[in-house]
């Protein structure tokens, strides 16, 4: 376990100095997609858990997400980005019982921009435009099969092919890591937290100040129904280490809750929605997500 524990931490540390290290001078332009989908066959949709399959297994799926509201202007309340509509392409690759890795890349099919600049609202633009890929690298340090609780590491990196200037992509490469940890009751219950850090290029925007590190949390309950229905609701938020909690336009939270259908072994499909608890800078008003996933 310990090797697996330190080889994880160490590609956590090369993708967060990587990053940190570009970050020189303040961003005005950054990206509103803050909370990438996870494993597409995982009990969550937005939260990581730390169990992973006996044998390798590859998985790739769609996950499709809209939000209202996404982005205002606080002392005009002009909208930004009034209405989002994303797809998340997610691919899966499990390489042994205790590693996994993975690849999200966002495509923006309806983005309804306004530019902030002017002094008068310009009016609203519809793009279709990429986000930003994210790779992920997932271990299990503790399988919960043979302990109360699972432990696990996540570490992801962010490269800058969205588009910046409509504010859904990053103007530098970013990244960071997860703390996993779930736990299972009474055969039909399972919890689980995410506590992680970003690292990435500080942005200075109206409001709107993010240094180079953030806190990452994600939590969710997930109750078996069926053998083939499961519910389940999810907690995900951030903010920035140095202004802990202190600015809503910099601490997006959102909750959100799903239903997961598996009809066959191979197929999951999940249907959910909810808002921002802190409608924060790329939290919206309301979202809606429902993703499809196959597996072998």
């Amino acid at each position: 376990m310990m090797k697996r524990l330190w080889g994880t931490i160490v590609c956590l540390l090369l993708c967060a100095s990587g990053a940190s290290r570009l970050a020189h001078a303040a961003a005005t332009r950054f990206s509103v997609l803050n909370f990438y989908p996870v494993q597409s066959t995982g009990t969550w949709q937005f939260v990581y858990e730390s169990q992973h399959g006996t044998d390798p297994i590859v998985s790739v799926g769609t996950a499709l997400t809209y939000g209202n509201r996404v982005l205002e202007e606080r002392s005009s309340t002009r909208r930004v980005i009034n209405h989002l509509f994303v797809q998340y392409l997610i691919t899966d690759l499990r390489l042994s019982r205790w590693l996994s890795g993975g690849v999200t890349f966002p495509m923006l099919w309806r983005l309804q921009f306004q530019d902030p600049a002017p002094l008068t609202a310009p009016g609203y633009q519809l793009k279709t435009r990429p986000g930003d890929l994210q790779f992920r690298l997932q271990a299990r340090l503790v399988n919960r099969r043979f302990a109360p609780v699972g432990l696990g590491l996540v570490g992801f990196l962010t490269v800058p092919t969205g588009a910046e200037s409509f504010y859904v992509g990053d103007e530098m490469v970013s990244g960071g890591g997860f703390f996993t940890l779930d736990t299972e009751r009474w055969d039909r219950v399972m919890f689980g937290v995410n506590l992680g850090v970003e690292f990435r290029r500080p942005i200075d925007f109206r409001n709107i100040q993010i240094g180079t590190m953030s806190l990452l949390y994600r939590a969710g309950v997930a109750v078996d129904l069926t053998p083939t229905l499961d519910a389940s609701i999810e907690l995900m938020g951030r903010s920035p280490l140095r202004r802990l909690f202190q600015e809503r336009a910099e601490g997006p939270m959102e909750c959100l809750g799903f239903l997961h259908i598996t009809p066959t072994p191979h197929v999951t499909l999940r249907i959910g929605g909810g808002g921002g608890v802190i409608h924060g800078t790329g939290s919206p008003q309301y979202r809606a997500v429902t993703s499809l996933a196959y597996h072998w």
